[in-house]
């Protein structure tokens, strides 16, 4: 049997605190105001946060712990899609990191042509 999920796991608290400034804002605002909130987190690599070389993160798991730049994109994902926006509005990508010689994990955005 799987365990039940409380609703702060489900829709975070921070989430929530946010909804009623948010949900009104065009798709651009929506975007823009996520970023920035969630762009306060800590960066934290996994093998610091979870003892693991790659971790993908839930959301409320990265809103607890902080996390990498997998957790911040699945976090921003995740809050956009609470928000109401549209799956075909959102792609997780990863990207190479030519400066750096790594991968990057990102999430893009498309607010027209759709």
């Amino acid at each position: 049997m799987i365990g039940r999920m409380d609703a702060s796991t489900v829709i975070p608290a921070l989430w929530r605190a946010h909804d009623k400034e948010l949900r009104h804002l065009p798709l651009r605002g929506k975007a823009e105001q996520v970023n920035r909130l969630i762009n306060q987190f800590p960066y934290i690599s996994d093998n610091r946060n979870y003892g693991l070389s790659d971790y993908w993160a839930a959301p409320h798991e990265f809103l607890k712990n902080g996390g990498d730049c997998e957790d911040f994109a699945i976090a921003k994902y995740g809050w956009l899609r609470h928000l109401d926006v549209a799956e075909n509005h959102l792609r997780l990508a990863i990207v190479d990191d030519l400066q750096r010689d790594r991968k990057h994990a990102v999430l893009l955005l498309q607010d027209s042509g759709i």
